[in-house]
């Protein structure tokens, strides 16, 4: 039975009856937190038999939710809402649980675009804020991770767009995070980036410098705090190019993604693509949702090397956990934009999903790239498996493009780094890029010393953390936004 149906008629019970029977529906179905939207329909007629009842209700739900978040979670959603009181303690408490004992794979709406009519926090309660976390994450934005141990930022369930850490191990645990964007020209504002008015206690945008909402009062008197250790943000822009293969590719996975449905299902599942993807959707997913964001943070890397150094022979390219191969097509843009000052003879992809690898391969072929002819080939392997015997040399100078790919924990990067002994009598570019979290930032730091005691001659080129803009397509509401996403990047030379 539909929960609507199951619903209407619990609640048209006799009052002794209700509490048990709705009970009874939650210990022996399965459901959504999409679900509690029904219910919150249904409490406003019928709040006189919940609350003649809310004692043995709420010990009786509270028992069931001891073995199941998610009925955790609905309790509180609902207890919230019957004594119209301040549960954002429990709701924090609850919701994390539920968070950490399911990401990625958050199955909380069938209909996103129905649930989406909710999303006002004041009206609807913690369901709101849920429901806007959700739309939030879906898109792709980095900064509802944490900057320390990388956990997924949860609602406060007091003030929308205000997040926090739940990881009571961690140095910015319960620190409140704001993330939004601005109301008058798209752009994000956040609290790490943009400093809060003295006057209305609003975030003050970077770009158009709005504050204080027109119509929610504005503010007459825009005076901003003090930023502690003010960000400084690289701003680029993705080419506008026709040869620009990637500007191919991202507009055909967005004509692609519009005509999916349900296209939220996917929002999260690739785990910001640090699983192996298994079909097409998933890759569908991850273009739209990260693939900007990556290759921004590619084309910004390539500006800082002098590709000289690597002389006037061509290259081999070795596109390390490559999936569609990113970092590949942004290299191509990036040297066709400057006159192929480099020539590439092979890319080799080394990635463990070998849809990814024929997509990959897609991309790199016409219609998409027409620009630059080379040889493709792979290695259809996990980091784990590789064997030196699995790596081919000729005698040209070695691009390796590592490209949000060193913090994925899955793999043994002592075992990895051995791979490059194979280079040792090659000259090689190493191009690392990864969001800056603590990870990231350690596993980098081992895989560089790793590598310096491989290598005889070490030449570090750049080592910056400098956050990068870009405007980026919402698959969601289905516009452009300005986003900042964290960049770490190390490149240096090893022969």
């Amino acid at each position: 039975m539909p929960l609507s149906d199951a619903l209407k008629k619990y609640f048209n019970t006799p009052d002794n009856n209700f509490t048990p029977t709705l009970l009874e529906y939650l210990q022996t179905n399965d459901y959504l937190v999409e679900d509690y939207l029904l219910i919150l329909r249904l409490t406003d007629k019928y709040i006189s038999h919940l609350n003649k009842n809310s004692d043995a209700f709420s010990k009786a739900l509270l028992e069931i939710s001891i073995t199941n978040s998610t009925h955790e979670l609905l309790f509180h959603l609902i207890w919230s809402k019957l004594k119209n009181c301040d549960q954002s303690t429990n709701l924090q408490s609850s919701f994390s649980d539920y968070v950490s004992n399911n990401f990625p794979l958050l199955k909380l709406f069938n209909n996103y675009e129905l649930v989406c009519s909710h999303e006002d926090t004041k009206n609807h309660g913690g369901i709101g804020f849920i429901i806007r976390w959700f739309k939030v994450i879906s898109s792709g934005n980095e900064n509802l991770f944490c900057e320390d141990c990388d956990s997924v930022l949860i609602p406060n369930f007091i003030r929308a767009d205000e997040y926090l850490c739940m990881n009571e191990s961690c140095s910015k645990y319960k620190v409140k995070t704001y993330s939004n964007h601005c109301w008058n020209c798209g752009s994000l504002i956040d609290s790490k980036y943009n400093a809060q008015c003295e006057s209305c206690d609003w975030y003050i945008c970077n770009d158009c410098g709005s504050c204080k909402q027109g119509e929610k009062g504005g503010c007459k008197n825009k005076k901003p705090k003090a930023i502690v250790n003010q960000v400084v943000i690289e701003d680029l822009r993705i080419s506008a190019t026709n040869n620009s293969i990637f500007k191919k590719v991202l507009n055909a996975s967005l004509s692609a993604n519009k005509s999916r449905q349900n296209r939220c299902s996917y929002g999260i599942s690739t785990n910001r693509g640090t699983k192996i993807l298994q079909n097409s959707d998933e890759l569908l997913n991850y273009m739209c949702s990260y693939g900007e964001l990556h290759y921004i943070k590619l084309i910004s890397a390539f500006s800082k090397i002098d590709f000289s150094i690597l002389g006037k022979d061509k290259v081999q390219v070795y596109d390390w956990g490559a999936g569609q191969a990113i970092g590949s097509i942004a290299l191509l843009d990036f040297l066709f934009e400057n006159e192929n000052i480099i020539k590439i003879d092979e890319i080799k992809i080394i990635e463990p999903s070998m849809v990814a690898i024929e997509m990959a391969k897609n991309y790199l072929s016409p219609p998409f790239n027409v620009s630059v002819n080379c040889i493709v080939s792979e290695i259809n392997k996990k980091f784990d498996d590789l064997n030196l015997t699995d790596i081919e040399l000729n005698s040209m100078p070695c691009i390796h493009i590592l490209s949000n790919i060193i913090d994925i924990p899955t793999f043994k990067l002592e075992n990895f780094v051995q791979i490059f002994t194979k280079f040792r009598t090659r000259n090689n570019l190493f191009i690392c890029i990864g969001p800056k979290y603590k990870r990231n930032v350690e596993r980098t730091d081992f895989f560089y010393k790793a590598i310096k005691n491989i290598f005889s001659n070490i030449t570090l080129i750049d080592a910056s953390s400098r956050p990068v803009k870009v405007e980026v397509h919402s698959t969601l509401n289905n516009q452009n936004l300005n986003h900042v996403a964290t960049n770490s990047s190390l490149i240096f030379t090893a022969n």
